[in-house]
């Protein structure tokens, strides 16, 4: 049996990173894809991921986003795209092979197959578990961007800067800011060239800090105009830097192979720390990484050092496309 063949739809609620997940599953199995967009009204964003998919999206009424033909395969990521993914399954009479990215929330039977995150505790005969996420980074992808590359007048060592942002675990103050914008002003005078990319989390003060040391020290930073260059920078790059807020940010950087420093702002003060037994999942993340020798703190100097790139996404993929055949021998054997 061939994947050529198989029609595969993709359930998100349209937010980058769940979505860049699954786009990294569909092209490793090179599978052409319909991209749904969920959008449930608020009331029924209130019950999920365990409510009922929106009253306006099912099947038969002329504005619902689920419609015959059904897919062969359907991969989703992100809390509001659950109950649409168990629908799916639902009105396609157990034929289309659905696959959840990250926990549900509700279970092992959200769909056939799940992947989750190594520091994520939920376990079954149906889920996979890898250290890092899927992502977009292919051996490929980062050689054919060395080849064209827009970072050929940046002077070496290149270091390319994935700036983060305010997660549950951290926060940035103004010290933190300054921190991170002086230490990559020491690189610069040292006779680095930097690559900066800011995410979406990325605060007003920590962009506009970093931008203007950049900037002054003669280095690239990506102001959102555009298509992001984080490959041709990834690709480009000697060294990274990434901050410590970002699991999928740290995975990317690790799939190179290339020394990946840390850098570390303050921890956000909650409460509820204190009475949990078990490292927060983005320590716990970091740790793994660093006992494996992978990335290290960020210091006044770049050091280096080799490991075998880590990427999960082929690995995904492959036990995919082998639990998908199974299926699919095990459906055409019933009927």
């Amino acid at each position: 049996m061939s994947l050529k063949s198989v029609k595969a739809w993709l359930i998100t609620d349209g937010k980058a990173g769940d979505e860049q997940q699954c786009i990294g599953i569909l092209q490793a199995l090179g599978l052409k894809y319909r991209k749904i967009h969920v959008k449930p009204r608020w009331f029924y964003s209130l019950f999920m991921p365990h409510g009922p998919i929106d009253a306006k999206d099912n099947p038969g009424i002329s504005s619902s986003l689920i419609a015959p033909p059904f897919p062969d395969i359907a991969i989703a990521s992100g809390r509001r795209s659950v109950a649409y993914l168990k629908k799916i399954k639902t009105v396609s009479k157990g034929r289309c092979f659905t696959v959840f990215l990250k926990n549900p929330r509700t279970g092992c039977n959200a769909a056939d197959f799940i992947w989750v995150p190594e520091h994520d505790g939920l376990r079954g005969e149906n889920i996979l578990v890898t250290l890092t996420s899927p992502n977009l980074l292919t051996a490929s992808t980062l050689k054919n961007a060395s080849q064209t590359s827009m970072f050929s007048q940046i002077d070496y060592p290149r270091v390319a800067v994935l700036l983060g942002g305010e997660s549950s675990l951290y926060t940035y103050t103004r010290n933190d800011s300054s921190a991170l914008a002086d230490a990559l002003l020491d690189l610069a005078n040292s006779g680095a060239g930097l690559m900066v990319t800011p995410s979406r989390r990325t605060s007003a003060l920590l962009y506009k800090t970093v931008e203007n040391t950049v900037k002054a020290a003669g280095g690239f930073f990506w102001g959102g105009t555009g298509k992001n260059p984080l490959t041709d920078m990834l690709s480009a790059a000697d060294h990274i830097i990434v901050t410590a807020d970002s699991v999928n940010m740290v995975g990317e950087a690790v799939s190179t192979g290339k020394p990946v420093h840390i850098f570390y702002p303050s921890k956000r003060f909650n409460v509820l720390n204190l009475f949990k037994f078990k490292p927060h999942k983005i320590e716990y993340f970091l740790v793994r990484l660093t006992n494996l020798g992978v990335i290290r703190p960020l210091e006044k100097k770049l050091e280096s050092w080799s490991y075998e790139p880590i990427n999960a996404t082929p690995v995904i993929a492959a036990e995919i496309e082998k639990r998908y055949m199974a299926y699919q021998d095990k459906i055409s054997g019933e009927n």
